[in-house]
């Protein structure tokens, strides 16, 4: 899976501008909360558009703004988490989670899979379980034999944490269905 065909997939979770008040992520464009990334270059082209009786249509048929998700998907994520030097199998569920739980935790999620498949160090050593993606991760990742058991793990514990999420609070169970649907099931 390239960049390009698992951005598609990312933009179909994501959709498009939300402003949620009952989300903890508060105003999105395409999955980039303002809360979290204040100083992304595409505010300033959602805020130029906000007044526009047709906001939403202005959005998506605006260039440089869909080229500005596109890159910043490509630079903060792909690129961070060294999605092209992984296995195919995985890159798409790595990306997902990443994006909606966070880099760190998806690189932790990807190194306890690979320390519990490595078959007690007899594939590739154990990596360090600190949600950094580096050469040794993504070295094991290649080595792990099998690739569908990595996948079906990361999809575990991505789902798991969804559990979490909503047990700790529980306003977002008004999400749980989506993020198992969407996300968990891909």
């Amino acid at each position: 899976m390239t960049f390009d065909e698992a951005y598609i997939e990312i933009l179909a979770n994501e959709g498009g501008y939300v402003n949620d008040p009952k989300d903890s992520g508060g105003e999105t464009y395409k999955g980039i909360a303002r809360k979290h990334w204040p100083k992304w270059g595409g505010w300033v082209l959602v805020d130029m558009w906000s007044n526009s009786s047709a906001f939403r249509d202005e959005l998506e048929k605006d260039k440089v703004l869909q080229q500005e998700v596109a890159d910043f998907y490509r630079v903060q994520y792909w690129d961070q988490l060294k999605c092209d030097q992984l296995p195919h199998e995985i890159r798409l569920e790595l990306f997902d989670t990443a994006i909606n739980q966070g880099k760190k935790r998806a690189g932790q999620f990807l190194q306890r899979a690979l320390n519990l498949l490595n078959r007690n160090g007899k594939d590739f050593a154990d990596v360090v379980v600190d949600g950094k993606i580096g050469n040794a991760t993504a070295g094991a990742a290649m080595k792990c034999k099998n690739k569908k058991a990595l996948f079906v793990t990361l999809n575990v514990l991505q789902g798991q944490r969804y559990v979490e999420i909503t047990e700790a609070n529980q306003k977002n169970e008004r999400f749980f269905n989506g993020w198992i649907a969407r996300r968990v099931a891909l």
